[in-house]
C-alpha cells in the first residue's frame, strides 16, 4: 500500500506548479501561498514515506487537505480577487451569448457552465470560490485523499486517530484566522435586519463597520448598494452611495442612459473603493447600450459606446471581443484584426479564442490575405473542433 501513498505525495508536490485559481477568461492566477504550502507538505510527506514513518503520512494528508480548505475559504471570505473573478465570469457569459445570437455556431459546450455566480451569502461565496479553483487545488485535494487511503489500508486505527487530531487542530486554526471575516458577516446580517425594520442609520453603521472589517466586503458591490439603500430617505440629500443605489435601480430596469447619468453624479463625491466599482458599472452600461444598438443594426453607435466602455474600464476584456467583430461589420478590417489580437494576448479561454480566430480569418479574407485567413481558421478549428460549423464552411472556401 506504500505505492498508493507515494502517488498521493507526488500529486501534492505536482500541485505546487499548477494554477490554484483559474478565471473564466484570463486563466490561471498565481496563489503562491497555497503553492508553497503544498510543496512543503509534499516534501515532508516524501521524507516520511522514505523513512517509513507510520504516523506522519496520515498527518501530512490532513495538512494537505487543510491547505486546500484554507485556499478555498480565503478566496471565499477574504480575498478581494473574488469580485474581479465574478465580473470576469459575467463578461464570459456575455460574450458567449453574443456569439450564440449574432454569429454562426462556433462554440462547444462547456461542462458545468454557470450563468450567474452570486456572492450575497456565505454559501454563495463558497460556491463561487469553488467555481474558480484551478487544477492545482483539485490535484492537491485528490493527492491528500489518496495518501490517507494508503494510510488507512496500512494501519487504519492509527491513521484515523492521528488524522482526526490533525483535522481538529486545522479546523480550530482556520476558524481563528477567519474570525474577522465571520465578524464582518455578522455585521452584514445585523445591517440587513436593521434595514428591513427601517432603522436606516443603524443599518448604515453596521454596513460601514463590515466594510472596514473585511477587505473583500469593502470592495464588493453588495455593501455599497446596501449603504446606498440605507441612505435613500425622504428629506435626506442623496450622497454618493445613494446615487449609486439609484443608478443600479435604473440599470436593473435596463434604462442604461439614466443609469450612466447617476453613476457619473455618484462618481464625483465617491470614495476610491466606490469609484472603482462605478467605473466598472459605467462600462457595463455602455456595453449594454452598445448591445441594443448592435441588435438594431446601428453598428456605428454600438462601436462608439463600446469604445467608451474600454476607455472607462480597460479591464472589460469583453469590449475587445465585441469590437473585433463590430469593426469587421464596418469594413474596418485592420482595426478588427488589431482588437482580436489584443484579445488573444489576454484570454486563455479556448472557446472564446476559437471564435476570435474565426473573426481574424474573416478579416484576413476580406483583405485578400488568404494564407493568413486559412491559418486563423485552422487555429480556430484546433481550439474548438466540436460543432465549429462556421470555420468548416470558411475552410471550404480557402
Amino acid at each position: 500500500m506504500r505505492s498508493i501513498s507515494a502517488v498521493g505525495i507526488l500529486m501534492v508536490i505536482a500541485s505546487s506548479v499548477m494554477p490554484w485559481i483559474e478565471g473564466s477568461i484570463l486563466g490561471g492566477l498565481p496563489d503562491p501561498g497555497s503553492a508553497w504550502a503544498a510543496f512543503f507538505v509534499g516534501i515532508v510527506g516524501g521524507m516520511a514515506w522514505l523513512a517509513r514513518w507510520k504516523k506522519l503520512p496520515a498527518v501530512v494528508s490532513i495538512i494537505a487537505l487543510g491547505v486546500c480548505s484554507l485556499s478555498l475559504t480565503h478566496l471565499a471570505l477574504k480575498s478581494p480577487v473574488l469580485a474581479s473573478l465574478v465580473d470576469e465570469h459575467r463578461q464570459y457569459v456575455y460574450m458567449t451569448n453574443f456569439s450564440t445570437r449574432f454569429l454562426a455556431p462556433n462554440l462547444g459546450v462547456e461542462p458545468a457552465f454557470k450563468v450567474e455566480l452570486a456572492t450575497n451569502t456565505l454559501a454563495d461565496r463558497l460556491s463561487a470560490a469553488l467555481h474558480f479553483v484551478g487544477p492545482g487545488w483539485w490535484t492537491c485535494l485528490a493527492g491528500s485523499l489518496i495518501i490517507f487511503l494508503g494510510c488507512l489500508a496500512d494501519r487504519w486505527k492509527q491513521s484515523l486517530w492521528w488524522g482526526g487530531v490533525t483535522l481538529l487542530v486545522i479546523l480550530l486554526g482556520q476558524g481563528i484566522l477567519h474570525l474577522e471575516s465571520f465578524r464582518a458577516l455578522d455585521l452584514l446580517g445585523r445591517g440587513e435586519s436593521a434595514l428591513s425594520e427601517g432603522r436606516f442609520e443603524e443599518a448604515a453603521r453596521y454596513y460601514g463597520e463590515a466594510q472596514k472589517t473585511n477587505s473583500q466586503l469593502g470592495n464588493s458591490d453588495q455593501i455599497c448598494l446596501r449603504l446606498g439603500e440605507a441612505s435613500v430617505r425622504p428629506g435626506v440629500p442623496l450622497n454618493a452611495y445613494g446615487r449609486f443605489y439609484l443608478a443600479d435601480y435604473y440599470a436593473r430596469q435596463e434604462s442604461f442612459e439614466s443609469a450612466v447619468s447617476e453613476y457619473l453624479l455618484a462618481f464625483r463625491d465617491a470614495p476610491p473603493v466606490l469609484r472603482k466599482i462605478i467605473r466598472r458599472r459605467i462600462a457595463w452600461s455602455y456595453v449594454n447600450l452598445g448591445f441594443e444598438r448592435y441588435e438594431n443594426e446601428e453598428i456605428g453607435q454600438a462601436v462608439s459606446l463600446w469604445e467608451k466602455a474600454l476607455d472607462v474600464d480597460p479591464e472589460q476584456i469583453q469590449v475587445l471581443y465585441l469590437l473585433s467583430r463590430a469593426y469587421f461589420d464596418q469594413a474596418r478590417f485592420e482595426q478588427g484584426i488589431v482588437m482580436g489580437r489584443r484579445f488573444l494576448t489576454r484570454s486563455r479561454n479556448r472557446l472564446l479564442n476559437a471564435d476570435v480566430q474565426a473573426n481574424l480569418g474573416d478579416g484576413y479574407w476580406k483583405l485578400n490575405d488568404f494564407d493568413r485567413a486559412r491559418g486563423a481558421y485552422e487555429k480556430s478549428m484546433r481550439l474548438d473542433a466540436k460543432g465549429n460549423f462556421r470555420v468548416i464552411k470558411s475552410l471550404g472556401g480557402t
